[in-house]
């Protein structure tokens, strides 16, 4: 099959960008930062299906298509459910950090209650966890189509437009969004206020904190105006009334449409790759990051030095018997032994018995 230009450049990004998401997402993982690790898993897996998107349809020739049962029925709910787990997770972010830059809590170290840590769980599993397994669960309400297939961008999910898709999928976005807008406003209010006591611990324990606050920040430019476009275009399009004997008709399961147009990845796909890139520049350079780098060159050192000392020679016994068959007379041995390398030096040991000489007559 033919590979135009844009699938190979597509693969190539996107796989480098789900790579860089790894050391990050190892960080926040143990960390137990879940609202971080599900911001990192959100661009990393749709990042691993543009890659492999870009290599199985990487043309405009349907001809040549692979039909994509079960793995594009996979993709398009995990395609829905990181567009959702986006928003919830800059949600939780944003929250976290306005109760960080909170007055009380820039110069005294307050550990939350079990109350406030069982709130903090429950919010963050409902926006990060529960809303987008919500999206994708009843993704198939609306299901007008199995999914679409398209050049290079490959498993889109298909959505009928009726005031059930509205309240099911478009929707949580713009809420879990404008959740994350209104706290992004109270944290930055908040650090521009207090921005002199900040100063003062922005090179110890708050680093980390300021890293995810520019990270989130980054990521709410580019995906706010995309969800309100979004959730416009939805209103403006024309709406008909819920009928599931339309949406799912005889034959719905082989219902695949191949839609060509271009050989260019939209503009979403683009988006995801290049976010990957960012989370690696905001979280994987810091502090964290870099100790977790020294760790893993440490370790390899270790076991490159103990592979290359384990291939020195410890001692080696070479014996050597020649017989003679016809004169059935034994000529000897010769034995030779070395001691460990490590010892000052080596040591040889031939012995060497000389025949007997057989008597005249």
């Amino acid at each position: 099959m033919h590979h135009s230009f844009y699938s190979v450049l597509v693969a190539v990004l996107a796989l480098l960008s789900c790579l860089s998401s790894i050391p990050p997402l190892i960080v926040h993982i143990k960390a137990k930062n879940l609202a971080t690790t599900v911001l990192i898993l959100s661009f990393a897996i749709p990042n691993l299906q543009n890659f492999l998107n870009a290599l199985i349809w990487p043309s405009a020739n349907t001809q040549l298509w692979w039909n994509g049962k079960i793995l594009c029925d996979i993709e398009a709910k995990l395609y829905l459910g990181a567009y959702v787990a986006v928003d919830g997770a800059l949600a939780c972010m944003f929250r976290h950090m306005a109760n960080i830059f909170d007055p009380e809590r820039l110069t005294v170290s307050i550990t939350p209650s079990l109350r406030e840590r069982r709130i903090n769980l429950a919010i963050e599993l409902f926006n990060c966890i529960l809303a987008p397994a919500f999206v994708m669960g009843t993704h198939y309400l609306i299901q007008q189509k199995r999914y679409y297939i398209r050049p290079i961008s490959g498993c889109t999910p298909s959505v009928d437009w009726s005031w059930l898709s509205v309240l099911l999928m478009s929707l949580w976005p713009l809420l879990l969004c404008l959740a994350a807008t209104v706290y992004c406003a109270i944290a930055t209010l908040r650090l521009w206020r207090h921005r002199k006591e900040m100063s003062d611990v922005l090179g110890g324990r708050r680093s980390g904190d300021i890293r995810l606050y520019g990270l989130a920040c980054v990521v709410l430019v580019v995906y706010f105006p995309f969800t309100l476009v979004a959730f416009a275009g939805t209103l403006f399009r024309r709406m008909h009334k819920y009928s599931w004997g339309y949406i799912h008709p005889p034959g719905w399961a082989d219902d695949i449409v191949y839609q060509v147009q271009g050989v260019q990845p939209s503009f979403d796909r683009w988006a995801q790759i290049v976010t990957g890139y960012i989370i690696f520049g905001f979280l994987g350079l810091g502090h964290d990051a870099k100790q977790m780098y020294r760790s893993w060159l440490v370790r390899l050192k270790s076991r490159l030095a103990k592979r290359g000392h384990g291939n020195e020679p410890t001692g080696r016994n070479i014996s050597l018997s020649i017989h003679d068959g016809e004169s059935a007379m034994e000529h000897g041995s010769l034995t030779v032994v070395t001691d460990n390398a490590e010892a000052a030096g080596a040591k040889a040991v031939v012995q060497n018995n000389s025949p007997p000489t057989r008597p005249a007559g």
